[in-house]
């Protein structure tokens, strides 16, 4: 294998995780209502943001929105 196929296979890697990261950093959180997860053991929601998948955990979702907005589509998903 040459240098460059290498190089290749180390690379598109690394630049997808940067990417991602600086995705993460710079997102304007949006959640879905529906992806608002139940109350674990230790009494907290999780919610995922619908653009870059973080997963926030907090004693309730309004303290989760305040990274963020929800897009208000409360209700039944089909």
């Amino acid at each position: 294998m040459s240098n460059e196929e290498q190089n290749g296979n180390f690379t598109k890697p690394m630049l997808y995780a940067v990417f991602n990261f600086f995705k993460r950093k710079t997102c304007s959180h949006l959640f879905s209502p529906c992806d608002m997860q139940s109350r674990d053991e230790k009494g907290n929601v999780k919610w995922k943001c619908c653009k870059c998948n973080k997963i926030f955990i907090a004693e309730c979702g309004l303290d989760i929105l305040k990274n963020g907005k929800c897009d208000g589509k409360w209700g039944v998903v089909k």
